[in-house]
């Protein structure tokens, strides 16, 4: 059995840097919603976290959530949403600054060869801000078989392009939300150059575990 190493803990909310081999893999870079203690693990793959999973629909919602508020609304966290749309609520759980969430599951992404494994994570509970309506049932384990295709998909913010988030699609074989959904090592932040470069990499061990599924040119979405 290979050595387990562990990792301190400010190595992944300060850098977000993933390894290779055996140890600690993290990918997420996020100084407002930092990850979670580190945890080992074994084996010749990597392990994205935090990672986001969204749809093309969802994410469309999430641009008409925000569209549609006023300024003033979006400087006060005043939105109107859709019945069980993921939110955030900040400030102590005030009714007041409530913010739409761009996915609806969180949690650890597991790329090996010819597999792709997701883990939901639930937010740990905190004074100062609660997910809610997130899908914390939300799980999968893919095989090469399942896949059809991974493919680059970009998501303009409706809030300023510096958020605008980089995405991978994946589309299986498979029905439900299984069937064509996106990934991404999320995270929030004065960081996010960081963030995109750790979406490309997840892009590219995407692209490496399924080398026989079709990728094409990412198609922005018109939200």
């Amino acid at each position: 059995m290979g050595r387990v190493r562990t990792a301190p803990a400010f190595a992944g909310i300060l850098y977000g840097i993933p390894n290779r081999g055996w140890g600690v893999r993290r990918s997420g870079l996020n100084i407002f919603m930092p990850n979670e203690d580190p945890y080992p693990v074994e084996g010749p793959f990597m392990v994205f976290e935090p990672v986001w999973i969204s749809s093309e629909k969802h994410l469309e919602t999430f641009s008409k959530i925000v569209g549609s508020a006023s300024v003033l609304s979006k400087a006060f966290g005043v939105y109107e949403f859709p019945s069980g749309f993921p939110r955030i609520r900040l400030l102590f759980g005030l009714p007041l600054m409530t913010f739409p969430l761009v996915m609806f599951a969180s949690g650890r992404l597991q790329v090996e060869d010819g597999a792709v494994r997701f883990e939901p994570k639930p937010q740990r509970w905190t004074p100062i801000k609660t997910r809610l309506h997130m899908r914390n049932d939300f799980r999968f384990e893919l095989r090469a078989a399942d896949i059809v295709s991974v493919e680059p998909y970009e998501h303009e913010s409706p809030f300023i392009q510096y958020y605008s988030m980089p995405y991978s699609r994946i589309r299986t074989r498979l029905d439900g939300d299984l069937a064509d959904f996106l990934v991404c090592v999320g995270g929030s932040g004065p960081f996010m150059e960081n963030i995109r470069e750790r979406n490309v990499l997840l892009s590219r061990e995407l692209h490496a575990a399924f080398p026989g599924a079709a990728g094409s040119t990412g198609r922005q979405s018109s939200a």
